[in-house]
């Protein structure tokens, strides 16, 4: 099976939401794997990515679910639940 269809897989699923899906399209984005998250919630995400904890809370705010899913991708366990969504490893 090619990747971008298990990647497809996860985008169509219940399981992720949208957030999450959205820091899934900035990590893509980041990899040029051919996802768009578009310009401004990159750059958020870019600036989360160089936050330290007290801007980090500054953009939960602003952006709670983002935020959220944001750590879930960075210190949690996104990237598990979305290879088994995928049913392979595609991140």
């Amino acid at each position: 099976m090619l990747k971008y269809e298990a990647i497809r897989r996860v985008f169509v699923s219940d399981e992720l939401n949208k957030s999450e899906k959205m820091v899934l399209e900035w990590y893509l984005d980041s990899r040029d794997a051919g996802a768009r998250l578009g310009g401004f919630f990159t750059k958020v995400f870019d600036a989360m990515g160089s936050a330290d904890p007290i801007n980090i809370e500054r953009f939960r705010q602003g952006f709670p679910e983002e935020v959220e899913a944001f750590l879930a991708w960075t210190r949690g366990n996104l990237s598990n639940r979305v290879n088994d969504i995928a049913g392979e490893m595609v991140v």
